[in-house]
């Protein structure tokens, strides 16, 4: 059958900045909405800016500090 359906789609990004944007397409198909999206119309788009990757502490030299 070739109806078209409207599914919702939401796309996750990340990188500098991460987060997702959600989307509803008109499609015959999830492959097809899936792979049409950015046709569809943007629902809402939220924005999680995270830059860190992994946060490493340590003791780069002892205190030279006199007693």
């Amino acid at each position: 059958s070739n109806e078209t359906k409207t599914f919702t789609v939401q796309v996750e990004w990340s990188g500098y900045s991460r987060g997702y944007t959600v989307y509803e397409v008109e499609a015959s198909s999830e492959e097809e909405a899936k792979e049409n999206y950015y046709e569809g119309e943007q629902i809402s788009r939220e924005v999680v800016r995270d830059d860190t990757e992994a946060q490493d502490v340590s003791i780069v030299a002892p205190s030279n500090k006199a007693a």
